[in-house]
């Protein structure tokens, strides 16, 4: 389940994945991080929309499915493996390893794009000052 009302095949902004899967896979491309990496995005960036899954293809060859959640932000996406307490856990980054080109946009304002996925974000660093 998506939440935001949004069913998940309909979401075109998450251009960072290839494939968006089905309710019993992990959106790929996507690969297993460590408990810190998971938890540094997590904290530090406002997600997007989150979804639950009972997925098939993360179990290792063993029977049974593996409940994850998934956060899905701008840019990537994170799972986290729902059996485990914090900590405990397998956690997941899903999307492009991203290869930015930055342009400027605006004084203080920066446009990047990803030459591999065509992932697009803008950024206002507020750290330009003009004095006259």
């Amino acid at each position: 389940m998506l939440y935001q009302n949004k069913a998940i095949n309909n979401v075109k902004e998450f251009k960072y994945i290839s494939d968006l899967g089905n309710f019993n896979s992990i959106p790929k491309p996507y690969k297993e991080i460590s408990h810190s990496d998971f938890w540094q995005y997590y904290d530090t960036w406002a997600y997007s929309y989150t979804e639950f899954r009972q997925t098939y293809d993360i179990n290792e060859g063993k029977n049974g499915m593996v409940p994850i959640e998934i956060f899905y932000y701008d840019t990537c996406a994170y799972a986290r493996d729902k059996n485990h307490g914090v900590g405990v856990g397998r956690y997941w980054r899903i999307g492009c390893d991203h290869k930015w080109v930055i342009e400027a946009a605006g004084e203080c304002w920066s446009r990047s794009k990803c030459e591999l996925c065509g992932a697009e974000t803008e950024s206002d660093s507020s750290d330009c000052h003009s004095y006259s």
